[in-house]
């Protein structure tokens, strides 16, 4: 799937899973967690100005962390997030993500409907997205191998990354 123009906000919150002397670990929690994805329009296309940006949180995933808030550059991602598990335009995801308005329950259900279609994810043939780091920085950057519809993609996020012994925020942006 290529997706043009969209910008990714993380706020997962991770709880600490193995007391480590050297690198602390979490797993992902989703009912303790917010993972969401802003999906906006590509502002060059035709009919750009009649599209709205889309909010598609994930409610179920899985995966774990490991962290050390003092060298950013020892981190380690792993997430998986079952398509049947997103939900698109939610009004409280969007009312939590500061996005006014949003389509009517219809409309929703339709949007949400698609997303999981042949010619979007795919879900049935491709029930799962991933995502892997292979290196961090120590400016918070994680690169990493995003796959959709079975295709891995190198990819590059800047992240804020905030952490205390009971919890990690991790805001990343990208394009």
């Amino acid at each position: 799937v290529t997706i043009k123009g969209w910008w990714c906000v993380a706020w997962i919150t991770l709880w600490p899973a193995l007391a480590s002397a050297q690198t602390p670990s979490w797993t992902l929690r989703p009912t303790e967690s917010w993972l969401v994805v802003r999906l906006s329009p590509k502002t060059s296309s035709l009919f750009s100005g009649l599209a709205h940006p889309h909010l598609v949180r994930a409610m179920q995933f899985s995966g774990k962390l490991s962290l050390d808030p003092a060298d950013l550059s020892t981190c380690a991602l792993t997430l998986e997030i079952p398509v049947s598990g997103l939900r698109v335009d939610h009004p409280e995801d969007r009312k939590r993500a500061g996005m006014d308005g949003g389509p009517d329950a219809d409309d929703q259900k339709t949007i949400d409907e698609h997303l999981r279609d042949e010619d979007q994810l795919d879900a049935k043939t491709h029930p799962t997205i991933r995502f892997v780091s292979e290196r961090c920085r120590k400016d918070g950057v994680v690169e990493g191998t995003l796959t959709i519809r079975g295709k891995g993609k190198k990819i590059i996020v800047p992240m804020k990354i905030e952490s205390t012994e009971a919890k990690v925020v991790a805001k990343g942006e990208l394009q």
